[in-house]
């Protein structure tokens, strides 16, 4: 792309469109597993901009949005975020000394409508393509509530791309290497009858005194990660981020 171009492009973009369509989707609650309103916000207002969209309805509660803005036969570039937040109450939205303040302001509505608003810049000043710029909002994000199936859904029906962009990342540089993310589920039991303290045999095994020594040795995993970080990505870690017994 020319650099002039390519400045120009810079130059429309609009931090008050921003603004708006981050504050209108902060305002629809969006909890993991029943994002469609919110998901339908967003398809609409994808549809306004003169994107070709479609809605994927594998989960109904969580539909899949999905964007396009065509060009040539060249490859799809894929821009993708979910539109789900952590289910936890929250004030209202707010909009504060140039700041949004609300559920999923960060987390990552705010991505979602940068997502928007490049395909608008693109749309409204008439730029072809070479491929396709290709948008996904997605709303089984957020574990425990959701593991990606919507998007795994998608992903095993052919959905495909020649390249992908999480917009999720908060920072001026664009990382090429991440860490991955794996989820385990660990349920210490003992064998037996459950029993009241006062009839349990003296020695019986207690899970949950053998769940707190496993968090302990998880602590101490963490802090040898700490000490061997991967090139170009830093350490890895292990976080605990639920316990129940």
């Amino acid at each position: 792309m020319p650099t002039g171009l390519r400045q120009h492009l810079l130059d429309q973009i609009s931090p008050e469109r921003l603004t708006k369509l981050t504050y209108d989707l902060v305002r629809i609650k969006s909890y993991t597993g029943d994002t469609v309103e919110a998901a339908g916000f967003y398809a609409e207002h994808l549809t306004g901009l003169g994107l070709a969209v479609e809605t994927v309805t594998d989960f109904p509660n969580s539909p899949v949005v999905i964007g396009r803005l065509r060009g040539g036969d060249g490859p799809t570039l894929t821009l993708n975020g979910h539109i789900d937040t952590v289910p936890v109450d929250h004030p209202p939205v707010e909009l504060k000394d140039g700041t949004i303040y609300g559920r999923g302001a960060a987390d990552m509505k705010s991505a979602l409508a940068a997502m928007a608003e490049v395909a608008r810049v693109l749309h409204d000043n008439d730029v072809r393509l070479h491929g396709t710029l290709q948008l996904i909002a997605h709303g089984l994000h957020e574990a425990p509530g959701g593991r990606g199936e919507d998007i795994t859904a998608i992903v095993r029906r052919g959905l495909g791309g020649d390249a992908a962009i999480v917009t999720e990342i908060g920072v001026d540089d664009l990382p090429v290497v991440g860490m991955g993310m794996t989820i385990f589920e660990v349920t210490i039991t003992r064998g037996g009858d459950p029993s009241h303290e006062l009839m349990t045999p003296a020695g019986t095994p207690h899970p949950l005194l053998a769940a707190g020594q496993v968090l302990v040795r998880l602590q101490e995993l963490n802090a040898k990660l700490q000490r061997e970080p991967v090139a170009r990505i830093g350490p890895e870690s292990v976080f605990v981020g639920m316990v129940t017994g």
